[in-house]
């Protein structure tokens, strides 16, 4: 049994964070997710091993032995992408019933400690079911995007709104979700993506959540406490937005056929100047 001291933002609720991890053994920082636990004894951690060929498992193992009260490691046998990973920690989270279960990006880009203030935020909310820490709403930008990473935030923003959700950052990989019977539906069955997890998600959530709740009210942003650039990342733009028209069809569905026509033609010019940026 674990004794270390809660945050005050987090007494009594259980938070299970997901973390999928795809060769990841010189990017993730174990010491950062050890000493955000320490302080924490009411949040766990569910690393997913998307069947890395690196050293990765062996790391996340190593992790799991230090702190087995608050990390779990899943394998998963063959590669399924960023989006089947989330879901498979959400199903696995989804076990012990926690009150929150958040996803976060492997690079921690975002750090962890801005978790505490999403879960502040949903404990403000109690209508909204899914919480997300925005680099778009930061007073202040430590780092600067690279232009087709931008280009690409921009465009999901757009999709986004269109589902009217109001959010101005989709992309961002720190989310908090609270769980429900939503969540539970909408986590039964595998993504039809690979990467589109926050797009997808969104449309699973407004599908599954009450009618009378308006869609804008499921959803809410807060500012994230600080971002910075990491380099390495396994997300391949190109692979991306070939997705869209080839497997997107279910985080479309839903979305005004202008937004959608319009998504395509941005897609369309982002891939046309990243061959000729290739080629030159």
């Amino acid at each position: 049994m674990s004794h270390h001291r809660d945050q005050p933002t987090q007494p009594g609720h259980l938070v299970s964070v997901v973390i999928p991890c795809y060769n990841e053994q010189q990017r993730l920082d174990t010491e950062a997710i050890a000493k955000f636990l320490s302080t924490r004894s009411s949040t766990r951690i569910v690393l997913v091993d998307d069947a890395s060929t690196d050293n990765t498992l062996t790391i996340l193992a190593a992790l799991a032995s230090k702190l087995p009260n608050q990390v779990t490691v899943l394998r998963l046998e063959t590669n399924q992408g960023k989006a089947e990973a989330v879901r498979h920690g959400i199903r696995h989270s989804l076990r012990v019933q926690p009150q929150f279960v958040a996803y976060w990006d492997a690079d921690l880009s975002t750090p962890l400690q801005d978790l505490d203030r999403l879960v502040t935020s949903a404990l403000q909310a109690p209508d909204a079911i899914m919480f997300s820490a925005s680099r778009t709403l930061m007073t202040r930008r430590e780092t600067l995007q690279t232009l087709t990473r931008f280009i690409v935030s921009r465009l999901f923003a757009r999709l986004a709104k269109a589902l009217g959700t109001g959010l101005s950052d989709p992309q961002n990989g720190a989310k908090l979700l609270r769980n429900g019977p939503w969540l539970d539906q909408a986590t039964s069955y595998p993504f039809r993506t690979r990467w589109f997890i926050d797009l997808e998600l969104i449309n699973r959530a407004r599908a599954h959540s009450p009618l009378e709740i308006d869609a804008e009210r499921l959803f809410t942003e807060i500012p994230a406490s600080s971002w910075q650039h990491k380099t390495g990342s396994h997300l391949r733009y190109l692979e991306v937005l070939i997705d869209i028209p080839r497997r997107a069809s279910d985080p479309l569905a839903g979305v005004r056929s202008q937004d959608r026509f319009g998504f395509m033609i941005w897609s369309s010019l982002l891939l046309k100047g990243i061959h000729c940026q290739g080629s030159g």
